[in-house]
């Protein structure tokens, strides 16, 4: 997570906390916050480990520093079983919506049309196939450059992504290939 997501977590809970003492806080009241206060908001699973991680790096850096003696968050732990299904369920991830794809692709056109007396340029030529690549597959665009010829499989398409550090394999038959290719 990045600095700027913790902050923001942390204002959050702060909130509830004006007028009291960080060492006086328990784990039943970040069990509470936590397993309670964001359940009933609403806050999908991921959004809810942001938090505790969140907390669990305050609380550690409190201990740390000597103002308090352990860190409460080591007991706390999320309670999936309060939760809906639609607050366990990761929303689906698209790189780029269709009307995304299609004004990158314009731009792609464009500027081949502003070229046409000129050798196209090498990245305009990379970029009007990755992005539909990258959109046909789902990957990000950070993946897609990655890919090599020995990632091309009869199957599918295999590659390890950048973010997550997982090895994917995409089957060709689940890639969007009805769309066409320069709208």
């Amino acid at each position: 997570y990045t600095t700027k997501t913790m902050e923001t977590k942390l204002k959050v809970w702060s909130r509830g906390q004006q007028g009291k003492n960080i060492s006086d806080i328990t784990w039943e009241q970040l069990h509470e916050f936590i397993n309670t206060f964001l359940v009933k908001r609403g806050i999908v699973i991921g959004t809810m480990k942001q938090y505790h991680s969140a907390l669990k790096s305050l609380f550690k850096f409190m201990v740390g520093k000597g103002t308090v003696v352990a860190n409460p968050m080591d007991i706390v732990r999320i309670n999936k079983r309060t939760m809906s299904i639609e607050q366990l369920e990761p929303p689906e991830k698209v790189p780029f919506t269709h009307g995304d794809y299609k004004k990158l692709m314009g731009h792609f056109k464009l500027v081949r049309s502003k070229r046409m007396r000129v050798k196209q340029d090498y990245r305009t030529k990379f970029w009007s196939i990755a992005v539909p690549l990258s959109y046909a597959s789902g990957l990000r665009l950070s993946d897609c450059i990655t890919l090599e010829f020995s990632s091309l499989r009869p199957k599918g398409l295999v590659c390890w992504t950048i973010k997550r550090g997982k090895r994917v394999m995409i089957d060709w038959g689940d890639m969007k290939m009805n769309m066409p290719f320069d709208s």
